[in-house]
């Protein structure tokens, strides 16, 4: 792809950060003056200083990306979530611990709280608006605690569910909240008073993942294969898509339009909100565990049982292939991306990369 000044520069339609990241992987000689004259645009202090990434790098060594280091807590990380402005780090891990990072005065984040939240492993962590932070676990709760303060208090413990709570949905009035559950429903809950307000039931296994869309519609993957869109308000079932040949693990939101799912058949879909069409699909050569979309543009993020963090410029176009960055750690089921653009996920030992 990269030939040198005589040819046209096929790589100008990429993003720059999608083209930074490529640059600092390929090993160029002077002879590549297009590509050269654009790496040194790119890491110019002005672009630097003026440019707002949608996935900012650590120090390249060793022929792969190192991202900066946060210890991490003493399980297994299962789950990651930010406060809506990035200043904060929740990491729910395997021993039912909720760990706590706030940025300093530096603007470093260091390790705040470590709570004993949940019997059993924290599958996911939502985060609200006015920072008000829900946490589901294996122990069949969810829990809702008040995260606008220097420390987590807990408010209440929501029960209802028959078996492991697997993840978290927060309706965009910020009142209520849904939880999926491997008993084959998602529940509706007032988080204010903790009464159960709605059971959304049709699924015939676990519901493994759900994702706010857009329209006050809520979208719910299951190991029966299948995607379910509901209505958030009145609960009524939408639509189902079809088209996995295996459990759907992982869901998620791109602005007003896109949904992407991921399945153990080794492959990541992706549909149109509105209309349920399916649009494209993307074959890997292992399981999606977690998919997210940036925060500007259409970009897919994701991470698996391999240890490649992947990213799509352009999920829909399957000519344009990922960049990948090696996390050095396989099964990464974590990842969170703050709004500036700096990406959160496990890395080896435990810890948490910052990219």
């Amino acid at each position: 792809m990269l030939r040198g000044a005589a040819e046209e520069d096929r790589t100008l339609w990429l993003p720059d950060e999608v083209m930074l990241m490529v640059l600092i992987r390929v090993v160029y000689t002077g002879a590549c003056a297009q590509v050269c004259r654009r790496w040194r645009r790119l890491v110019s202090e002005p672009f630097v200083k003026t440019q707002r990434w949608s996935l900012r790098w650590g120090d390249y060594a060793g022929g792969r990306l190192e991202p900066r280091r946060l210890p991490g807590p003493a399980g297994a990380i299962r789950s990651l979530a930010l406060s809506p402005c990035g200043a904060r780090i929740y990491a729910g891990d395997e021993t039912g611990t909720l760990t706590v990072w706030r940025k300093d005065d530096a603007g470093t984040h260091v390790r705040a709280t470590v709570l004993s939240a949940h019997e059993l492993p924290i599958v996911d962590v939502a985060v609200a608006k006015d920072g008000t932070v829900f946490t589901a676990s294996d122990d069949v709760t969810v829990k809702v605690w008040a995260g606008g303060g220097p420390d987590l208090t807990l408010l209440r413990t929501l029960t209802g569910h028959t078996n492991w709570v697997t993840s978290i949905a927060i309706a965009p009035c910020g009142i209520a909240i849904f939880s999926g559950s491997g008993d084959r429903t998602i529940r509706k809950w007032d988080w204010r008073t903790g009464e159960q307000i709605g059971v959304l039931a049709g699924h015939r296994a676990s519901v493994l993942a759900l994702a706010e869309g857009d329209d006050a519609r809520l979208f719910s993957g299951s190991g029966d294969n299948t995607i379910r869109a509901w209505n958030m308000r009145s609960g009524v079932h939408l639509a189902t898509l079809e088209g996995h040949e295996d459990i759907v693990r992982t869901l998620a939101v791109g602005g007003a339009s896109l949904l992407a799912s991921g399945s153990e058949d080794k492959t990541i879909r992706i549909w149109a909100q509105r209309d349920f069409t399916p649009l494209s699909t993307i074959p890997l050569t292992e399981m999606p565990t977690r998919l997210m979309f940036g925060t500007v543009g259409s970009r897919l993020f994701c991470i698996g049982l391999d240890d490649r963090l992947r990213v799509w410029p352009r999920p829909l176009d399957a000519s344009v292939p990922p960049v990948e960055i090696h996390t050095g750690e396989a099964d990464v089921c974590a990842m969170a991306l703050a709004p500036d653009g700096t990406l959160f996920t496990e890395i080896p030992f435990g810890d948490i990369g910052v990219w």
